[in-house]
């Protein structure tokens, strides 16, 4: 598992070119490195075991100067790469650039891989590619004191950011009664701005270019609904700070603002629709149980 303290064992599992990093930044789950490599130089990109997704590890590349991908059906250059742990690929540097990388459990993005693109070269001109450059040059580039909450947050962004540029290049599925790409799809969207109290149903039709009321009939002919799904998503989130007991010091107001609850109460309300203790309660009985 990728965490603070291991990043040799992680880079290890890559391939010799990758286990000297010029600066590490780990960030809970979450790796960030930066790497030099020379014109020429060759990168590997290995398949892990099929039998386990627990441990899987998917990497998105942000490279300086255009990296070549090689092999059948990999032709090209792309400055931005993502790496699926299935999928073995060798890439080339075509000059001598500066790569930096998120390394993250594959588990964390899986669920956008029914809507994936099999290729995985990004748009270079993308504001996400531009703005994932920055926030990693100033992650891997500036020294600053880390706490358990901040490192949550980096963790969370940088999830959501690699999240966002996979959407972002995913295929436009088609709407239709029973498109279940369609609801995955709405479903990452959903994932990736759960932490975010302004972020609505109204957002997720928008960016999927669907009528809202489109958008329910898709949700509707699966037996749910799109608000539903936020909500739940957004009951997940809170229950994940409430029983990690590395975030005990959160008050539940703090909680639900960062679980994307306008306040106390709609958590409450929502943890009663799921038919759930109160967030007091859960804690409470959390406490108890350690």
């Amino acid at each position: 598992m990728i965490g603070r303290g291991n990043a040799a064992t992680v880079l290890g599992r890559l391939g010799a070119e990758w286990t000297r990093p010029i600066a590490t930044a780990p960030f809970r789950r979450v790796l960030t490195t930066h790497h030099l490599f020379d014109a020429g130089s060759r990168l590997s990109w290995p398949a892990q075991s099929a039998h386990d997704d627990s441990d899987a590890v998917a990497g998105m590349l942000f490279s300086q100067r255009p990296i070549r991908l090689l092999g059948r059906d990999r032709g090209g250059e792309a400055r931005a790469v993502f790496l699926h742990p299935r999928h073995p690929i060798q890439l080339s540097a075509t000059a001598a650039t500066s790569v930096m990388a998120v390394w993250l459990p594959w588990s964390s993005v899986r669920e956008i891989e029914p809507v994936m693109r099999p290729a995985t070269r990004m748009e270079t001109n993308s504001p996400l590619i531009r703005a994932a450059w920055s926030f990693l040059a100033s992650l891997l580039t500036e020294q600053s004191d880390p706490t358990l909450y901040s490192d949550y947050l980096v963790e969370r962004l940088l999830v959501e950011m690699v999240f966002g540029m996979l959407v972002e290049t995913a295929p436009a599925p088609l709407p239709g009664p029973n498109d279940t790409a369609m609801i995955a799809r709405a479903r990452t969207l959903m994932l990736m701005n759960r932490s975010d109290p302004s972020f609505t149903v109204q957002a997720v039709s928008k960016a999927l270019h669907l009528s809202l009321r489109q958008l329910q009939r898709v949700f509707a002919a699966a037996g749910s609904s799109p608000a539903a799904e936020l909500r739940m998503l957004r009951v997940d989130l809170a229950c994940e700070l409430i029983r990690d007991e590395d975030y005990a010091g959160m008050g539940v107001l703090d909680i639900a603002l960062h679980s994307g609850f306008r306040n106390s109460s709609g958590m409450r309300r929502a943890f009663a629709a799921a038919g759930l203790a109160t967030p007091g309660r859960m804690r409470a009985e959390g406490t108890s149980s350690r």
